[in-house]
């Protein structure tokens, strides 16, 4: 399919065209700004996310902060939405041997904020902290770094040769035109037309029904129960520690 077939479906679901009807190039242009618009929505969801991607970044001897997105100077991919798991990449003679061993990740600004020595150097860090910024424009227009977003090591490593491996949520992407072939993982198109739906309604004066309505609700419903994926639970008698209810670990 095509992104102006979801768009054109969506705008039948709400009378905007008739049935046989195709929109007007001005009319397709909005639906597929809103478009944009809700699948960037969906990308701060966590059930959302229907897999999640192994990213492999190098480090640098010395270095403890590093840029990453689609413009960074230091780790060019997407920007993550969060890290859902992490792995120091320790080399190995035979590439192929490589161990990854994981990294605690400390998901809020307070459990950064807890470590005291923050310079300290080691070879081997040991815990990742992902700030979510997200740089915008300087005011000289340069537009290098816009989008990324930070990611602390600690300790600062020097040892040569490390790399990092972030696990991610992968997302929908961004539409780029109308005539765009797409294929959409399972539910996904069903979820998308109906929400678009009731995301253009108001910008064509129209009112959904309560038909579109509810299966719009049930199609996102459907598809988030799809991307929910329960950790095997383990217990762990005599550690110390606290249960991540996030990633299902225990610490």
């Amino acid at each position: 399919m095509t992104v102006l077939d979801i768009i054109t479906r969506a705008m039948r679901l709400i009378n905007a065209i008739d049935a046989g009807g195709s929109p007007e190039a001005d009319e397709a242009q909005t639906a597929l700004d809103a478009l944009n618009s809700l699948t960037d929505a969906w990308g701060s969801e966590r059930l959302t996310s229907y897999a999640s991607a192994r990213n492999i970044y190098p480090l640098v001897t010395g270095q403890q902060v590093y840029q990453i997105g689609p413009n960074a100077p230091d780790w060019v991919g997407p920007r993550p939405a969060r890290l859902l798991r992490a792995g120091l990449i320790i080399p190995n003679s035979d590439p192929t041997e490589a161990l990854e061993r994981p990294i605690h990740i400390l998901k809020t600004e307070a459990e950064y904020a807890r470590i005291r020595v923050k310079g300290l150097q080691s070879t081997l860090p040991t815990k990742i902290y992902f700030d979510h910024w997200y740089n915008n424009p300087d005011p000289q227009g340069a537009v290098s770094n816009v989008g990324s977003a930070n990611v602390y090591l600690w300790p600062c490593p020097i040892q040569a040769g490390l790399s990092v491996a972030l696990y991610v949520p992968l997302l929908l992407a961004q539409f780029a035109n109308l005539t765009q072939t797409i294929s959409l993982p399972p539910g996904y198109a069903r979820a998308l037309v109906y929400n678009l739906a009731l995301e253009i309604a108001p910008e064509f004066s129209a009112q959904p029904s309560p038909v579109v309505a509810g299966i719009a609700d049930e199609s996102l419903r459907k598809l988030k129960a799809a991307n929910f994926r329960v950790n095997k639970m383990r217990g762990d008698l005599g550690r110390r520690g606290g249960f991540d209810y996030l990633t299902g670990e225990i610490r």
